[in-house]
């Protein structure tokens, strides 16, 4: 009974903040939990006390044959009390340490996405010149991308407009190039230029 009432408290505090996650996902981990702790402190306390409150007789108690249940009842309010404690703050640390490991994983993975897509779209640019000996298009640059192993994030950062020529845009008509242009692919953090041989 003891474990039930503390798990079950757990749970629906830690039930709380993922939905606080869906919801707000522009917010951080450390505003979901503070907002499912202000929410879920009153239930997660009246269903402690509640039991708490229950025992506390039974462990108080002097009647004939109390000797038999008084153990019982004061190691049920010591571990609710403790549970108590740990379902309001140690697991909401350990829920909040957990998060932070799985998002770096996954800011880690997009990074090296995003590395491996860069890559993938100077190729693409490289190659596209190759073959272009009037014009680079923007149809080429995104057959290129979609053929790129980073195909999604490549063929994004192609029609965002991000390669031009001379400081002109590519776009669907396509731009003349000659040999000595220079093609620019912008990135976010610099600017990538390529020069027609």
């Amino acid at each position: 009974m003891l474990i039930g009432i503390v798990v079950n408290n757990a749970i629906v505090l830690i039930e709380f903040i993922g939905t606080l996650k869906k919801e707000k996902p522009d917010e951080s981990i450390f505003e979901h939990v503070v907002t499912a702790g202000k929410t879920r402190m009153r239930p997660v306390l009246m269903t402690s006390l509640t039991s708490i409150l229950g025992y506390l007789p039974m462990a108080i108690s002097t009647s004939d044959g109390s000797e038999s249940m008084k153990p019982l009842a004061v190691v049920l309010l010591g571990g609710l009390a403790v549970g108590t404690l740990l379902t309001l703050f140690v697991i909401p640390t350990i829920y909040t340490i957990y998060d932070q490991h799985e998002q770096k994983k996954a800011n880690k993975k997009a990074l090296k996405k995003a590395r491996k897509a860069r890559k993938d779209l100077i190729t693409i640019v490289t190659e596209t010149i190759k073959i272009s000996t009037e014009f680079i298009k923007l149809d080429q640059l995104l057959k290129f991308a979609n053929a790129a192993p980073t195909g999604g994030i490549a063929k994004e950062m192609v029609q965002d407009g991000v390669v031009s020529v001379n400081g002109s845009e590519c776009r669907m008509r396509g731009k003349k190039i000659h040999p000595g242009d220079v093609v620019t692919i912008a990135f976010e953090d610099e600017d990538l230029e390529l020069r027609v041989e």
